[in-house]
């Protein structure tokens, strides 16, 4: 006999045959009888500590290993160690101005012989401390945070972003944009995601008088006029520029409709061609059922 016992649902915290589904076959089997020569990729403590112990110095200077049967071409490596950023900025002409006017440059500091530039940032109690970049230097640093394989193509702000807290020259936001926009690269691989500017159609021009006529509004103004008017529909001719105008108190699809028929269509007759932008007093059923009775073709305008 088995007992079968309620339990609530928010007090289910152990794991019970029952919700376990039973493993099809003897999969289980050989897992059971070959445990004993399964071979486990585990890290241990000492072996992370002898990782990280790893001088920073050799990392920068290894290149990649030929694998067996195939090759494959040498990581970028770049030395960008303290000495060598002093030693590169004794050569740098725009630099060693600088350190020579340094009294009068409160946005540049020495240390250790090497220049710094004290950068402001918004919502930062102090300034960034960041390394000048020497001009020989400028091409590695851009590659190392935008070709190496870890930094992964950015774009130009993205890129910039990465580089402004971290190091420092003249006019670095525009060497970052030029030196991107100059990457073969991205310029092979790089997926627009913007949408394709479509392909512009052309109006074509009126050849006589009410074969192109335009329609908009004006207003609203800041005070109603005489019987409440806040708006004027303007009717234009594209080829004689006569223009009909009307002021009126609503620009409301119906009112639109019914003042260029009264006042427009009654008086001159019906237009070839009627061209709108596709605001909602234009663009509505109304404004089409209009255009099929009458037998006018409306355009409405990309916006």
């Amino acid at each position: 006999m088995i007992d079968v016992k309620y339990k609530k649902g928010c007090l289910h915290g152990d794991a019970d045959g029952f919700s376990r589904p039973e493993v099809e076959g003897q999969m289980a089997e050989p897992l059971r009888h070959n445990a004993e020569h399964l071979a486990l990729n585990a890290i241990t403590r000492s072996m992370t500590q002898k990782t990280t112990s790893v001088n920073q110095n050799d990392m920068s200077s290894a290149s990649s290993t030929t694998g067996t049967g195939s090759t494959k071409q040498p990581l970028m490596t770049f030395d960008f160690g303290i000495e060598r950023i002093r030693e590169e900025q004794k050569k740098d002409i725009n630099a060693q101005q600088t350190v020579k006017n340094i009294r009068h440059e409160s946005s540049y500091i020495i240390e250790n012989t090497v220049l710094y530039k004290l950068a402001s940032r918004p919502r930062a109690r102090t300034n960034l401390k960041l390394i000048y970049i020497p001009s020989s230097m400028r091409t590695e640093v851009l590659a190392s945070y935008h070709d190496y394989p870890t930094a992964a193509h950015f774009g130009s702000r993205r890129t910039w972003t990465k580089l402004k807290d971290r190091c420092y020259w003249p006019k670095m936001h525009g060497e970052v944009e030029s030196y991107i926009r100059l990457c073969e690269k991205c310029a092979k691989f790089n997926i627009k995601r913007t949408k394709t500017p479509g392909k512009l159609n052309p109006i074509p021009l009126p050849e006589g008088p009410m074969e192109l006529v335009g329609m908009d509004f004006w207003g609203p103004t800041r005070q109603e006029f005489v019987n409440g008017n806040k708006y004027v529909l303007v009717v234009t001719d594209y080829l004689t520029k006569f223009i009909v105008a009307k002021a009126l108190p609503y620009n409301t699809a119906q009112t639109t409709a019914q003042t260029f028929v009264e006042e427009f269509i009654f008086n001159f007759g019906v237009p070839n061609r009627l061209i709108t932008d596709q605001a909602v007093h234009f663009n509505n059923e109304l404004m089409k059922n209009v255009a099929e009775l009458i037998s006018f073709d409306h355009i409405k305008a990309t916006p």
